[in-house]
């Protein structure tokens, strides 16, 4: 049970939180929705193996040491290395692309690109920059995003700006003017009719889920207002079973909008 200053703090940061622009309340739920762990230590395994330089040591190791480790990328994952790259890239390619499923696909795509050394991944090489790499993979996967759209019909979204380097420009997640846009996309009405959609699934835990993520739970809250010992038990039980018969519902709304 929360003790009476807790419950008061709680209720405070989730007034504060409600008041960030609706945009970015929703683009902070879709991001959740994607399984995100993987991508930034499978990125940083490719970026170890082809030499990228600045990169912080694991364990006490310079990086080095692990290139030609089969196993480096699930190695790196159990250490969460790379982990905040993986969150900034799926943020920065949702916000531009709008669409969840879009962004893993380009994601998966222009990982395979990487590995085979095509695409943007043959200016990734011995001595690049890790930020360098970094943008690399970002200007990869929005290219490749944009070319499934294109495949899709659709009309190429102009919301992609260039920085000064003639990359893509990079976000912040925790930025709250990040994802104005998304505001348009899917509005507050849209969100609803989503939600009745979600509480027809037939588990409760679902919609509760989404509507505290909305106001700015953390899963270890949530967890246990859903009477979940760990938080890692909600996790699996999002990404395995939640996550897929929720993304179709929220991709139909984004897609009327786009």
């Amino acid at each position: 049970m929360r003790s009476k200053l807790a419950s008061r703090a709680a209720a405070l940061s989730e007034r504060i939180y409600t008041s960030l622009p609706w945009g970015y309340r929703i683009a902070q739920v879709l991001i959740k929705l994607a399984d995100t762990s993987d991508f930034g230590p499978a990125f940083y395994a490719e970026f170890i193996h082809k030499g990228v330089s600045g990169m912080d040591d694991i364990d006490g190791k310079d990086p080095s040491e692990f290139r030609g480790d089969r196993n480096l990328a699930n190695k790196l994952q159990r250490k969460r290395y790379g982990k905040d790259f993986g969150q900034k890239l799926f943020a920065t390619a949702l916000r531009k692309l709008k669409s969840v499923e879009i962004v893993e696909d380009a994601i998966t795509d222009y990982f395979l690109k990487l590995k085979t050394g095509k695409g943007m991944g043959q200016n990734i090489a011995e001595g690049t920059p890790v930020e360098k790499a970094e943008g690399y993979v970002i200007t990869g996967v929005l290219r490749t995003g944009f070319d499934i759209i294109k495949k899709k019909n659709r009309e190429r979204p102009s919301l992609v700006r260039q920085d000064e380097g003639g990359g893509e420009t990079q976000i912040d997640i925790n930025d709250p003017s990040a994802f104005d846009d998304f505001g348009k996309l899917m509005s507050m009405v849209d969100f609803e009719k989503a939600m009745r959609e979600v509480d027809r699934l037939g588990d409760d835990r679902i919609g509760t889920w989404l509507r505290l993520k909305l106001k700015g739970w953390k899963d270890k809250e949530i967890a246990e207002e859903l009477g979940f010992k760990h938080a890692t038990q909600l996790g699996e039980l999002k990404r395995k079973y939640w996550a897929p018969k929720i993304k179709p519902i929220f991709e139909k709304y984004l897609r009327r909008a786009m």
